[in-house]
Parts: structure tokens; sequence; C-alpha cells
């Protein structure tokens, strides 16, 4: 799932790179820190963000690997369920890709459905 995410996703979001992200291991997927996921999300499920020009953000790198110096506009999606704590992290340069005026909620759907692929 994790080589899909990264594979597809990008072309059906028209975003610039996705990248599954946990607190475990699973091949294809960026391995984080413990408790990197709470400390990224808190309680919610969907977190936009933007970046200054030329200045990605602190945990760019961390998500996003060798896409970090494409993080001007990111949004970061909970995959609920058991298991170690993962997300999805979108990246895209242009602004109106990743605007949290869209709202939460399809960007939480596809949380879910990742969560259901993996078994979670």
């Amino acid at each position: 799932i994790a080589d899909c995410v990264a594979a597809e996703m990008p072309a059906l979001l028209a975003v610039d790179a996705a990248t599954l992200c946990l607190e475990g291991e699973l091949p294809g997927a960026r391995r984080l820190p413990a408790g990197s996921v709470a400390r990224l999300l808190g309680q919610r499920t969907a977190l936009f963000r933007a970046y200054p020009a030329k200045e990605a953000g602190p945990d760019a790198l961390l998500l996003h690997g060798e896409a970090a110096q494409l993080a001007r506009h990111e949004a970061l999606l909970l995959v609920p369920g058991e298991g170690p704590p993962a997300l999805v992290a979108l990246v895209a340069r242009d602004p109106g890709v990743l605007d949290a005026a869209q709202g939460t909620g399809a960007l939480t759907f596809l949380g879910r459905a990742i969560a259901a692929a993996l078994g979670r």
C-alpha cells in the first residue's frame, strides 16, 4: 500500500508527492520516531500547513524525504486503526491544491480508506 500511496496518489490528488509514514516497519513506508504522529496531529484527523517561500517546515525532511524541497503546502492525514500510529503526508507547490478552506472531510475519508487497505 505504501508504494501505491507514493506512486498513484500524486497524480490522483494533483499533489507533488505523497508518503505513507508510520511509527513501525512497513515496506515502502517512511519510518517515524515514536510519538511523531501524536506530536504532529494531536487529536486532529487532518492538518494543513503552509511555509514561506524557500523555507520548508522543520519536519519536512522527516515526512517527505527527497520531496522536502517542494514543501510549501502540506496536508497530514491520520491513518486510524490498530497497529503503529500512521499518517499520510501530502506536499504541493501550488497553494490551491492543499487549501484548508476546502475542508478536511475528503482527506479524513482518504485516511480511513488507507487504513482499510492496510487491514487496520
